[in-house]
């Protein structure tokens, strides 16, 4: 019997393609949809939709034909055929000349919901529920499709060469595909083709198909010597090898004033590299990292060596291109946050129509980039903001056109780089924070006393939200109301060496501003002394070094400050959190050495013992137990093999001050 055989390998490696393929073509499909019904009359965002969707129906067949795992392709028939359902439903629509309708809208989400639901079941996550989800759905398309129930046959493409051959014939089309692709191409990849033909070549076993292995090993040829004629007429005889795919039938794709490209093979530059690959390259490059630093600490041991210039200038070499390298590799685990930001699209379109709002999402610098594990730890903090934007911020379109608003709210995401960081912006036009009512439910849930509270400006007690089980919310719902999520976006932001700013103006609207790292794998840092042990400050809150005389360092209410530049700041004493008991400074030294940091909160002085120097660090992760305080973001590895803590300012300074904030002009210190 003619046979058509992969390996083991090569059907993993289609499985794991399929599966990011199928994503991406899920978040195309809902970023269409969204688009389609802001723009019912669009016929573009239709045909992306059909685009998508008979793209996941193409790459759950090619990959059924070399399935054997019978869980597996259980699931990805439910795939085929509920793609094969949105697609006829949205041609249907296609071929109307009337606007669709909100039937047809919820349908298409309900089943893109189902295509996520089963793109679980692939990574081996739950399915429960989804037989009777389907059956739902197949019911919901014959209506729209004015039919009777009955189960809907999935269409089956023609079998071509040999019967049951069904791999042979699905690998052949996507082949073909690639085939009229580089034919129509100016600048074919034809080392791609060549690569491809080889691949089908090897899968053909049996006397009935030597004359496609032949045809094949024609192309291979072809390709190598670049003959472009000897190529037309060889993909004129494989299409005729392929019955049902004739040359004929396929709508003149041969003709070179067709630039589009198929969906499948886009972009030919680009290649799919396994995540853990990429990690396991950016921790060999920070290990590389480390390895310098103890070659320059050596190098600073070596001094007055006959050879140390020369060894100096290799150093110096070699850091140019450990910097190059670095660069390089850390840009391959940098993700666009636009990716992250059209997510919560559906949410917020979701979101509004259960509370009866008019909401819309506004994505802006969707380019910015961040770390893949910046943008991870990014997911929670921002659901939780859109989310508290839509339902606290958003008025209803009544309340709205009362104040003189449309009615249709935004809700504004907003990413661009600063500096060493990257700043997320979560923007609403909604009621804004209402202080009054913040000061009411800060006394009544006891985080303040009258007195306190009234001392507070309106920007400086919309902090209260920042605490836990602060909530103004007059009731539980689902959505809110509970008392938790700014304190835990707050503690994951800082968490990440980051930090967190709100503002918010009665009427207008509210604006969640979170600054964060683009990296966690390096940092650029400051390296202090205290009490005879070493620490690294990152240099993105060291805004400068200084001494002051000891006599300029005063106490007020318990609370150290000095006066630098004019302002008079808070004074914090490292070694008294650190490190109590343990001796400070050089005895006899009249001179204090300072770290003046900028954090959310403003700026504050930290007093040290020294400083060892400015580089780039490795960031190596912290067990739990010592990482459950935040006081410190990670460790390195020093020069001489020694482990050094990384500090977190944000929370140094608020573990150290508790609620305190300080307005720098010595007025008062201040506890929202």
């Amino acid at each position: 019997m003619d046979r058509f055989l992969f390996d083991d390998s090569f059907v993993t490696q289609q499985v794991e393609s399929f599966k990011e393929e199928f994503e991406e073509n899920i978040l195309l499909s809902e970023e269409s949809l969204l688009e389609l019904e802001k723009n019912p009359a669009s016929r573009e965002f239709l045909r992306n939709l059909m685009r998508s969707f008979h793209s996941i129906k193409g790459g759950s067949r090619v990959l059924l034909s070399l399935l054997q795992e019978a869980e597996l392709k259980e699931v990805v028939k439910k795939i085929e055929e509920v793609s094969h359902l949105l697609e006829e439903v949205v041609q249907q629509v296609e071929g109307e000349e009337a606007e669709p309708g909100q039937g047809f809208f919820d349908f298409l989400y309900r089943g893109i919901d189902i295509l996520r639901s089963l793109r679980e079941g692939l990574s081996g996550g739950s399915r429960e529920g989804t037989d009777q989800l389907i059956e739902n759905l197949r019911r919901e398309a014959f209506a729209l499709r004015g039919q009777e129930t009955t189960h809907l046959p999935v269409q089956e493409n023609t079998q071509s060469v040999g019967a049951g051959n069904r791999a042979l014939r699905d690998f052949g089309v996507q082949f073909l595909e690639l085939f009229r692709y580089c034919l129509r191409s100016e600048n074919p990849n034809w080392k791609l083709l060549e690569q491809n033909a080889l691949f089908l070549e090897k899968g053909c076993e049996g006397e009935n198909l030597q004359g496609l292995k032949t045809l094949l090993g024609e192309v291979r040829t072809a390709c190598r010597e670049g003959n472009r004629e000897g190529l037309e007429r060889v993909y004129q005889k494989l299409c005729q090898e392929f019955e049902g795919v004739s040359a004929s039938s396929e709508r003149g794709l041969l003709q070179p004033e067709r630039k589009e490209k198929p969906p499948v093979f886009q972009d030919f530059h680009k290649i799919r590299v396994d995540q853990e690959k990429i990690d396991t390259l950016v921790n060999l490059s920070g290990e590389l990292l480390t390895l310098r630093n103890r070659c320059g600490y050596l190098l600073r041991k070596a001094e007055g060596h006959p050879l140390i210039r020369e060894f100096k200038a290799l150093f110096t070499e070699f850091s140019h291109i450990l910097t190059s390298l670095q660069n390089v590799v850390l840009s391959m685990r940098m993700v666009p946050l636009g990716v992250l930001f059209d997510r919560y699209r559906r949410m917020v379109r979701d979101l509004a129509r259960e509370l009866g709002k008019e909401a819309e999402l506004i994505v802006e610098g969707r380019d910015t980039s961040v770390d893949r594990g910046v943008a991870q730890m990014l997911v929670d903090p921002l659901t939780h903001l859109v989310r508290n934007a839509v339902d606290h911020g958003i008025e209803t379109p009544e309340e709205r056109k009362k104040a003189g608003k449309p009615p249709v709210g935004k809700v504004i995401l907003r990413a661009f780089q600063q500096g060493g960081n990257v700043v997320v912006q979560v923007e609403d036009d909604g009621r804004g924070l209402d202080p009054d009512r913040i000061r009411a439910k800060a006394v009544e849930k006891g985080f303040a006393s009258p007195e306190e509270v009234l001392k507070l400006s309106d920007e400086e007690v919309v902090n209260f939200v920042f605490l836990p089980g602060f909530s103004t919310a007059d009731r539980v719902s689902e959505i809110s109301g509970r008392g938790i999520g700014m304190d835990v976006v707050k503690a994951n932001i800082e968490s990440i060496r980051g930090e967190v700013k709100l503002a918010s103006q009665a009427s207008k609207g509210t604006t969640v501003e979170l600054k964060i790292p683009l990296s966690l794998s390096v940092v650029s840092g400051l390296g202090v002394q205290v009490g005879g042990e070493e620490f690294i400050l990152p240099l993105e809150n060291v805004e400068a070094l200084l001494k002051v005389p000891l006599e300029d360092v005063h106490n007020h209410h318990g609370v150290a400050f000095v006066r630098v530049r004019g302002d008079v700041i808070p004074l914090l004493f490292l070694g008294n959190l650190l490190l109590p008991g343990a001796s400070r400074g050089t005895p006899g030294d009249a001179m204090v050495p300072l770290v003046l940091l900028q954090v959310s909160r403003g700026k504050c002085a930290l007093a040290v013992d020294g400083y060892t120097g400015e580089g780039e660090f490795l960031v190596k992760p912290l067990p739990k137990c010592a990482s459950a305080w935040g006081l410190f973001s990670g460790a390195t590895i020093r020069g001489d093999g020694k482990t050094i803590l990384i500090l977190n300012p944000e929370r140094l300074v608020e573990l150290t001050l508790g609620g305190l904030t300080f307005d720098g002009k010595g007025s008062r210190f201040c506890q929202p």
